[in-house]
């Protein structure tokens, strides 16, 4: 699923804020984390996730873990790219540079 806040356009921007254990969710308006829950719930429910205690909640957890992994690699790889190392991730090439959507 594509949410609307994307994990490459949260690894450019700067902390928003210090109050969440997540520093990607720290990158994040109120507004967009709620919007991220929304799409969550919308494709957990795709999924076929029953709202109940606990499969919902540890389904919710493991995702919300899943992401931060993937923010923090790609964190690095980004880190990477801009001291002018080899990166694995081409974040110039056009089209997958968050800077040119939205």
């Amino acid at each position: 699923m594509n949410y609307t806040v994307s994990i490459r356009d949260l690894v450019r921007r700067p902390l928003g804020r210090v109050d969440l254990a997540e520093e990607w969710m720290n990158k994040m308006t109120d507004e967009e984390i709620k919007q991220w829950e929304k799409e969550l719930t919308e494709e957990m429910i795709d999924d076929g996730h029953k709202q109940k205690f606990p499969d919902w909640n540890a389904s919710f957890l493991a995702r919300t873990i899943d992401r931060g992994i993937i923010y923090t690699l790609l964190k690095e790889d980004y880190e990477k790219f801009i001291s002018g190392a080899t990166s694995s991730f081409n974040w110039d090439t056009p089209g997958t540079d968050p800077r040119d959507s939205k």
